[in-house]
């Protein structure tokens, strides 16, 4: 739901964001339109690497799956488990 507030500039420059948005969003894209308007916009931001897994549906499934065998205490030794990620092309050190 759309709310408004005024707020004030402190001596550096800052607007507190305390009472906007949610407790979740932590980073936002900012644009200034010309008039003046500023939009910020909540934002997730992904590394390349978490991008790749998640475009990957096969990898996925395959976390997914040792997720719930991990809930359920059915571990393997390190060594097996990098193979493993290794065989779907992400490094691991």
């Amino acid at each position: 739901m759309p709310s408004e507030a005024i707020v004030e500039i402190d001596a550096r420059k800052r607007v507190s964001l305390a009472r906007a948005g949610d407790e979740l969003s932590q980073r936002y894209a900012m644009s200034v339109a010309g008039d003046g308007t500023i939009t910020l916009t909540p934002v997730v931001v992904l590394t390349q690497r978490e991008l790749a897994m998640l475009k990957n549906p096969d990898l996925m499934k395959r976390i997914r799956t040792g997720l719930g065998q991990a809930s359920r205490g059915e571990t393997r030794p390190w060594s097996e488990v990098k193979r493993s990620v290794e065989a779907v092309s992400i490094p691991v050190k």
